[in-house]
């Protein structure tokens, strides 16, 4: 029993350095998951607005089309 008594200290090391690891890996991972979140989102906006920006060139000119059929109707 005294053998088990002097264990403790031993156990309680261990897995306080078990959970530490764990927790360390794991916050290893959310932080190089949100660096490439972060760098990869910069893209993905730059893309976006040049993809919006096509957008708005074709939709602008269908309306000047549409307004010059207007004009001509008339």
């Amino acid at each position: 029993m005294k053998t088990i008594y002097s264990m403790i200290p031993s156990f309680i090391k261990a897995i306080i350095g078990v959970v530490a690891f764990i927790v360390s890996l794991g916050w290893a991972a959310y932080g190089s998951v949100y660096l490439i979140v972060k760098a990869e989102g910069q893209e993905i906006r730059r893309e976006f607005l040049t993809l919006d920006k096509k957008n708005m060139q074709h939709i602008d000119k269908r309306f000047d089309e549409l307004k010059e059929l207007v004009k001509e109707h008339k």
